[in-house]
């Protein structure tokens, strides 16, 4: 939901609330912690810090970071086609094997005998 989707919905339900009913210097306060309750957490994170407590300028910055947010978005997703998708996974490993022996290969403990009963038949 958008900030000004939010914002019309929470004016329209608040006008129920018990807090409503006194002067608005009483519930100014309460009225912009109930609403950052409710931010999404993106938005919520640039604004919630900054401890506004007058509701027309807590939404006005409200959506100013919504519109930082979906710029941010945008930039994300025009740099993710500039790098490519496949970074680190075509480097091959470098050195010895470090398994016991230095080779992968595991030792040969048959002997020709036993290779004849288990090989093919000619």
């Amino acid at each position: 939901m958008s900030v000004s989707e939010y914002t019309d919905k929470f004016e329209e339900l608040f006008r129920f609330s018990r807090m409503c009913q006194g002067t608005p210097v009483e519930y100014e306060e309460w009225k912009c912690v109930k609403y950052e309750g409710g931010l999404r957490s993106d938005i919520f994170s640039s604004v919630g810090p900054m401890e506004i407590r007058t509701f027309s300028e807590l939404v006005n910055k409200c959506r100013v970071a919504e519109e930082c947010v979906k710029k941010a978005a945008v930039e994300r997703g025009s740099h993710k086609d500039s790098f490519p998708q496949n970074r680190g996974k075509s480097f091959a490993p470098r050195g010895l094997s470090f398994k016991k022996g230095g080779s992968s290969r595991k030792p040969n403990n048959y002997n020709n005998s036993q290779r004849k009963k288990f090989g093919k038949q000619p």
